[in-house]
């Protein structure tokens, strides 16, 4: 989903005003201007992308095939970067953890990570996340908990979780990299980590320009990015 804040601007004036901050929806909900324009301050990326069409429209700019592209790299960069820390198969056996990733676009539609949250809020803040968290969880299980105890074979008829533009039993997380060689969706080899790309992420912390990491081949384990509501249905 896509949030829509109050303007941002830096005036020394209004210092006191938490609301034009970069924030969550914990700090935004209270502001009188919540959901003037939109429920809970979110959009799709459908959405989103009719508003660039309507605003901004001579700039060309895709969401799907152009900024979340560029998002799935961040999360894929920043994930590698602290890939020993995080699979360590020898005490961290049968787990998964779910991350939550805020990204700020500026004036020139650049994508900024702002910060990686190990426990992001699951609140159905909206109409959209009150059907997107349930399915998003309900697939993630089927991809942890059910590989390791797999529901009775013809059990009884699970419990739905429709979202528009895909099928009730597909998967709507997306595979973007993995330990096998050529699983990989988005260009991996090699791969330049530059600190313009990543503003915070708590206690990861990127290389400077000057010095740039470059990973090679022969990681561990897998990154998952969860798809856009809209658009294409294959998994």
């Amino acid at each position: 989903d896509v949030y829509k804040r109050q303007e941002y601007k830096i005036d020394l004036d209004d210092i006191d005003n938490r609301f034009v901050h970069l924030t969550n929806n914990a700090i935004q909900k209270h502001s009188e201007n919540y959901g003037n324009f939109e429920d809970g301050n979110q959009m799709s990326f459908h959405f989103f992308q009719k508003y660039l069409d309507e605003n901004v429209g001579e700039k060309g700019i895709r969401v799907r095939e152009g900024l979340v592209e560029e998002m799935k790299n961040v999360v894929l960069k920043s994930i590698l970067s602290v890939r020993k820390k995080m699979n360590n198969t020898a005490v961290r056996r049968h787990t998964f953890e779910l991350f939550g990733y805020d990204f700020i676009l500026d004036q020139d539609f650049n994508v900024w990570l702002i910060e990686v949250n190990t426990n992001p809020c699951l609140e159905e803040s909206s109409a959209l996340l009150k059907f997107l968290i349930p399915r998003m969880l309900n697939d993630a299980f089927k991809l942890t908990l059910d590989c390791i105890f797999p529901p009775p074979l013809h059990s009884a008829a699970q419990a739905k979780f429709p979202v528009p533009g895909y099928e009730d039993d597909a998967n709507m997380w997306e595979l973007i990299y993995s330990g096998a060689e050529g699983s990989a969706k988005v260009p991996l080899f090699p791969i330049e980590l530059k600190s313009t790309q990543i503003i915070s992420m708590g206690d990861v912390k990127s290389t400077s320009g000057s010095k740039r990491k470059r990973y090679k081949k022969g990681m561990s384990g897998k990154v998952l990015k969860k798809r856009p509501v809209t658009g294409s249905k294959k998994v």
